[in-house]
């Protein structure tokens, strides 16, 4: 079981600091997925390239933004739950965020998809960028699914007060983004769509260490076959949060 901390009692500026750091640190580390693969692209790959991957990050982070957002919000209702000891509820909130995110998240792949011209002239993307940015902006589009679940398993160590497990996966996914971008791209020679292939693989690493790490330390927050039901409050939270 999680630790607990009394954050009635004791300084204030070391428990927000205690709490904050974590987030701070981690949406730095976030922001180095897009850095990472332009300097691997401006590296290994064509000057068309590293600039279609800076303008491709415009786009992108509309989408993870929004995720990231959406992600933030419910962690609130889990850490409400989790702070109340209903169990039961966490894990059924767990399934409906699982399913509404995910169904959600494919609505604005779809959407992305289907707007990702308009978005590049809206910008005014310059011709010769346009084919290596849609390249880009396709992968990651189609592997918003792998970020949603990297985004939603990172919020469930922090809401039971284990931030410093969601910095550890983060910071795991940065370094095997870094691997694979230079696997990709120098190794193979898959120019932009190799940096976005690691981008989505690292993504689904870190979403995956957050549910083993959880799976360990605190098994009675993961849903089972029995939590797999419909509960109209609980949805109502979730589909606040999106």
């Amino acid at each position: 079981m999680a630790r607990s901390y009394d954050l009635t009692s004791g300084s204030i500026p070391q428990h927000l600091l205690r709490l904050a750091a974590p987030l701070i640190m981690g949406n730095i580390l976030q922001q180095l997925y897009n850095t990472v693969d332009a300097f691997i692209l401006g590296r290994f790959a064509g000057d068309l390239e590293f600039a279609a991957v800076g303008v491709a990050g415009s786009v992108m982070n509309l989408f993870l933004f929004m995720i990231t957002g959406a992600c933030t919000g419910i962690s609130v209702i889990f850490a409400q739950l989790y702070g109340a000891g209903e169990r039961e509820r966490f894990r059924r909130e767990h399934w409906l965020s699982l399913s509404c995110g995910l169904a959600v998240t494919l609505v604005c792949s779809s959407l992305g998809f289907l707007l990702l011209s308009p978005l590049l002239r809206l910008i005014q993307t310059p011709s010769e960028l346009k084919t290596f940015a849609s390249a880009y902006l396709t992968i990651i589009l189609a592997s918003l699914p792998a970020a949603f679940l990297y985004n939603l398993d990172g919020a469930l160590p922090r809401a039971i007060e284990r931030a410093n497990a969601a910095l550890m996966a983060l910071a795991a996914a940065v370094t095997v983004n870094v691997a694979l971008d230079y696997c990709f791209v120098a190794r193979f020679q898959l120019g932009i769509a190799g940096a976005a292939w690691a981008t989505a693989a690292s993504q689904a690493i870190s979403a995956v260490l957050c549910i083993l790490y959880l799976r360990r330390k605190a098994p009675e927050l993961i849903f089972a076959r029995a939590d797999c039901r419909m509960d109209g409050e609980l949805a109502i939270e979730a589909d606040g949060a999106f």
